[in-house]
């Protein structure tokens, strides 16, 4: 009897098997890499122009670090902020730097001194993803400026960046500082590193962030400018929220003077119809369709993830 010939796997089940994240690894050497480093051009070659202009370097620890990559004459440099990264490190000549990039924005490293042994680095976690708090003035392409949202007093709204500090600010001009609960200031970290690192949620397949919904006054979702970037995405001036049950609510862009782009209707009934509190996160998904463009695609995290 002739043998069962195993069941061919589909394109998408082979990409998913045996997709795995680029590495290459770097010798530190600090009179050609102290102002920048210079990848592999192999490995750049490879990534085909998929490399972001901005990523982050991250550490065993969970520090974070933003780089800015260039280009000169087909080799390409991670430049601005390299410097700070090296320095906190305390990296020496010889040094082993490996890189895993995750094929988005993230580089995860590892350092290795000149024993062959891990290289403490910074020691611990010290510099990590904050949120710069500032003084919202929306700009309703429909309804033009106004200091009010919703009738509504300004709200401030931390923006991603990388600073220490997690103080909100609120008010107008004479803007004070005040103090909220842990749960309201904690991070929240709209690349989702930790959830799709450790493989807590699955990760979607289109542009994704992770978000939250700030204050039951204000119902609204701010696009994070990084994601913007690394995706190259238009945002459409209307669209559709979709919950993971298939309900749909109609939204609207508002783009403020500072340029931030956030979508504001239909938030307050899809978090009142699927249970979403304040501060409790959740992923939203850009999803193309032919029929209606781009749709937001809201996914719910499991409690076990959230911790």
């Amino acid at each position: 009897m002739a043998p069962r010939k195993a069941p061919k796997r589909s394109n998408m089940e082979v990409s998913k098997a045996e997709k795995k994240p680029a590495e290459f690894f770097k010798v530190f050497n600090p009179e050609t890499s102290s102002d920048k480093l210079m990848l592999p051009v192999a490995w750049t070659n490879e990534m085909e122009g998929k490399l972001p202009k901005k990523a982050f370097l991250r550490d065993r620890y969970g520090n974070i670090w933003q780089v800015e990559l260039s280009t000169d004459q087909d080799k390409t440099y991670f430049h601005q902020g390299w410097p700070a990264f090296i320095k906190q490190n305390d990296l020496e000549k010889g040094d082993f730097i490996i890189f895993m990039f995750d094929g988005i924005l993230v580089f995860d490293v590892r350092l290795l001194g000149i024993d062959s042994c891990d290289k403490r680095g910074v020691g611990g976690l010290k510099y990590k993803l904050e949120e710069v708090d500032e003084q919202e003035v929306p700009v309703d392409d429909n309804k033009g400026a106004s200091n009010n949202v919703d009738g509504k007093a300004n709200e401030t709204d931390p923006a991603f960046n990388a600073r220490n500090g997690s103080e909100d600010v609120r008010g107008g001009n004479s803007a004070k500082k005040s103090h909220h609960s842990w749960k309201t200031n904690r991070l929240v970290d709209p690349f989702g590193y930790e959830l799709f690192k450790f493989r807590k949620v699955a990760r979607p397949r289109d542009p994704h962030f992770v978000a939250v919904i700030k204050s039951r006054r204000t119902y609204r979702m701010i696009v994070p400018q990084e994601i913007i970037n690394a995706y190259r995405l238009e945002l459409p001036t209307e669209t559709i929220l979709r919950d993971p049950r298939g309900r749909e609510w109609n939204t609207n862009l508002s783009i403020w003077i500072d340029g931030r782009q956030c979508y504001r209707t239909g938030w307050r009934e899809l978090c009142l119809a699927n249970l979403i509190e304040p501060y409790e996160p959740f992923i939203c998904e850009f999803v193309k369709c032919e029929e209606r463009g781009l749709y937001i695609q809201v996914h719910m995290i499991p409690d076990h993830a959230k911790e």
